[in-house]
């Protein structure tokens, strides 16, 4: 009995440890399990805090976008056009406008009353003096001039007889000079017809153009009446008053631009003819008439017109142009391209033209400064110049 209470516990431990045996390396295999995953979710966290690290670092080198796109557009260049200093001519001149006026016109009256036979002129016709316009009728003057000269002759022959007589002393000296006075008198009557007849003819008193006719064939003229007017478009002049701080600087002979719209950029000079000695009270300004030499006629009279007078000229000074500059603060600059940047120079001037400007000092011959673009730019900014455009 003893034997088999120790059988059976022995078959019992070898149970036990064969039960043993096989659950062993299963559990040893889970265990190792869960540590090699722990492992790898602790690599994996170190990796992440990695990762993270590495984006903050990166976030807090890296600029905002506001000042990558700001220092992108300081980088970037602005299209400009520039011009060159250069030398050239400047004039101080009076500004101002006027119309023009012709110097020579004139009303060509009617000196003989009479009917209107014939228009031998139009509006726009240029004509010389004594050249015949019109003509009047004539008939009765004709009659009157034949019946004058007759009554002439006999008292022609009248004094021829009464002469004979009275050297003869077979007639009295009254006799004679009664005759002679008589004569003398039909005479003038016969010359004072031809006038008549000869006023029967309107003629151009001076050289110009017809810029207007008042009458009509068929018309009944009346002496003294206006039938066409002429101007003399060779000469024009413009009447200014000017403000009376400009008497110290005009002078008579001083040269004249003008420019009319009607006809464009072209110019035209002329000169001061007169200018009045004394100041109008009321308007505290002077008169001064300019004078035109229009030998092409191409300026007219009524013709509105932009004058220059011009009291002073330098010449062989630096120009630039006058789109060029920057009005600041009461003084003036402008930008010099350099090395393809900009930097704002103050410059001085003095006279000053329609596109130029005289520069005394602050830049030298031969700078290159910015005409457009102006607006966007600043000290510094990078420029790229372009052609100006044609």
């Amino acid at each position: 009995m003893r034997i088999f209470v120790m059988a059976r516990t022995l078959f019992t431990l070898l149970i036990l440890m064969s039960f043993l045996a096989a659950c062993g390396p299963e559990q040893k295999d889970d265990d190792s399990k869960d540590e090699e995953k722990t492992e790898q979710n602790e690599t994996e966290n170190k990796d992440k805090d990695k990762e993270k690290e590495d984006k903050d670092s990166k976030d807090k080198d890296k600029p905002a976008k506001g000042d990558d796109e700001e220092e992108e557009k300081e980088e970037r260049s602005v299209p400009v056009e520039v011009a060159e200093v250069t030398t050239g001519n400047v004039f101080a001149s009076y500004q101002t406008t006027a119309t023009l006026e012709t110097e020579h016109s004139t009303d060509v009256v009617a000196k003989a009353e009479g009917v209107v036979l014939k228009l031998l002129v139009e509006e726009g016709d240029t004509v010389k003096a004594g050249q015949v316009l019109a003509e009047l009728d004539r008939d009765k003057l004709l009659l009157d001039s034949r019946k004058a000269k007759v009554v002439l002759q006999r008292l022609k022959a009248d004094l021829k007889r009464a002469d004979e007589l009275f050297k003869k002393k077979l007639g009295s000296s009254e006799a004679f000079d009664k005759a002679r006075y008589e004569y003398k008198q039909q005479q003038i009557a016969v010359e004072t017809i031809a006038l008549e007849l000869s006023y029967t003819l309107i003629k151009a008193p001076i050289d110009g153009v017809i810029t207007n006719r008042m009458i009509h064939a068929g018309n009944l003229v009346k002496r003294y009446d206006a039938v066409f007017h002429i101007e003399d478009f060779k000469y024009l002049q413009a009447i200014l008053h000017v403000p009376e701080r400009q008497l110290r600087v005009l002078r008579t002979n001083l040269p004249v631009q003008m420019q009319a719209d009607a006809l464009g950029e072209e110019v035209f000079t002329g000169t001061i003819e007169r200018i009045s000695p004394v100041i109008n009270q009321k308007t505290g300004t002077f008169k001064v008439t300019v004078q035109l030499q229009n030998e092409g006629q191409a300026m007219r009279s009524g013709m509105f017109v932009r004058l220059h007078l011009i009291y002073d000229e330098h010449n062989g000074v630096m120009l630039i142009p006058i789109d060029a500059i920057l009005s600041e603060d009461g003084g003036e600059a402008v930008f010099r391209v350099k090395d393809e940047k900009v930097e704002r120079v103050v410059i001085q001037t003095s006279y000053k033209n329609k596109n130029d400007v005289e520069v005394t000092s602050g830049l030298e011959l031969g700078d290159k400064i910015i005409t457009l673009g102006k607006s966007a730019l600043r000290e510094g900014s990078k420029v790229s110049i372009i052609e100006k455009a044609q």
